[in-house]
């Protein structure tokens, strides 16, 4: 996995290939399914996220409307507790095996805490559903490649009627408000 260092000039240098790239280099790692790890030179804090946020918003800047207005308010008005809601909302969306066996662990962990079962009984059931075997058999399942896909479709599809509505209330807005004179 290149480990990208970022420079306080904001240069990122490649380790790995040892040389410079451009964050729309390392857009094109990431679309192309390459792990990437982008630290900061000096601190050595982990700045992967925040720089594919980078990404993101030079394509929005780019190509406009990635994102419709509406939901980027919306993030913006809801505050850290529920962003945090939401980004498990995406994590659940994008690796949903993971949500549930992560679910599953947070509700055995709940039960030993109220004494519903023993710590013995959490193990015995830990090891029942999260055996590697179900896992493998989950995966290899006939016709989860067109689940993923149908369900890509579908959040486009979604994010293109949530775009349209907010045109719609753009448009019932300025209707509804008088124009102010200059002045």
């Amino acid at each position: 996995m290149p480990v990208i260092k970022r420079y306080s000039n904001r240069k990122l240098y490649d380790s790995q290939a040892r040389r410079y790239v451009t964050l729309d280099e390392v857009r094109k790692m990431i679309q192309t399914g390459e792990p990437v790890e982008i630290i900061d030179h000096r601190t050595g804090e982990n700045l992967t996220s925040s720089t594919m946020a980078q990404i993101l918003f030079e394509q929005e800047k780019r190509i406009g409307g990635l994102l419709p207005r509406v939901m980027l308010a919306h993030l913006i008005q809801i505050g850290d507790s529920a962003l945090q809601n939401f980004q498990e909302s995406v994590r659940a969306f994008l690796d949903p095996l993971q949500h549930a066996e992560d679910e599953i662990l947070r509700r055995l962990d709940i039960l030993v805490h109220q004494k519903q079962i023993s710590p013995e009984e959490e193990q015995h059931i830990h090891a029942l559903l999260m055996n590697p075997a179900l896992r493998s058999t989950y995966l290899s399942a006939e016709g989860n490649d067109l689940i993923q896909t149908a369900d890509i479709q579908d959040l486009q599809a979604i994010l293109k009627q949530v775009d349209d509505l907010e045109k719609q209330l753009d448009e019932l807005m300025r209707k509804k408000t008088p124009e102010l004179p200059p002045g």
